[in-house]
C-alpha cells in the first residue's frame, strides 16, 4: 500500500514538473533581444544587421485557444541593397494547432492565408521565446509577452 501512495505521489510530481509553455496572450517582436543574440553569436554582414534593424521589433501576435492574430502595422519604407521597398505588416487571423511540446518548446502548425507552416518556439522563460528568422536559419527573432 505504501508503494502505491509513493508511486502516485512521484507521478503527480513529475506531471506537475512537466508542462507546456503557455502561448495564449499577445507577443511583440523584440528588436533589442534579436539584435543582441544575432550580433553576438553569428558572423553577419552589415547589410543583414541593417535589414534586421529595419524589420524586427514591429510584429505583434496574439494567440487565443484556436486562432492567432497578426496585428497590422503601418507600411515601412526599408532599404535593401540601396533600393527602397515597402515592408507590409498585414492584419491577419488564422488557426493554429499545438502539435507537441516540452517544458521549453512548443511546436505549432499555423495555417495562414498564404501558407501552412510548422514552427518550433523556444521559450527562454514564460514571457520570452525565439523562433528561427527563416526556416533552417541560425538567425533568431525574439518575442516578449506584452499581455496575457
Amino acid at each position: 500500500m505504501k508503494n502505491t501512495y509513493l508511486f502516485i505521489f512521484l507521478y503527480s510530481l513529475s506531471a506537475e514538473a512537466f508542462c507546456c509553455p503557455k502561448i495564449i496572450g499577445t507577443w511583440k517582436s523584440s528588436l533589442d533581444l534579436s539584435l543582441k543574440y544575432n550580433t553576438e553569436n553569428l558572423d553577419l554582414e552589415s547589410r543583414t544587421i541593417e535589414f534586421m534593424k529595419q524589420v524586427y521589433g514591429v510584429l505583434t501576435l496574439t494567440y487565443d485557444e484556436e486562432m492567432v492574430r497578426s496585428h497590422g502595422a503601418p507600411t515601412k519604407k526599408i532599404m535593401v541593397s540601396g533600393k527602397e521597398y515597402d515592408f507590409v505588416y498585414e492584419e491577419m487571423k488564422y488557426p493554429y494547432e499545438v502539435l507537441s511540446c516540452t517544458d521549453d518548446t512548443l511546436t505549432i502548425k499555423e495555417d495562414s492565408p498564404y501558407m501552412e507552416s510548422t514552427e518550433v518556439k523556444h521559450f527562454i522563460d514564460s514571457n520570452t521565446y525565439w523562433v528561427p528568422a527563416m526556416p533552417e536559419s541560425e538567425k533568431r527573432e525574439y518575442f516578449i509577452r506584452v499581455s496575457n
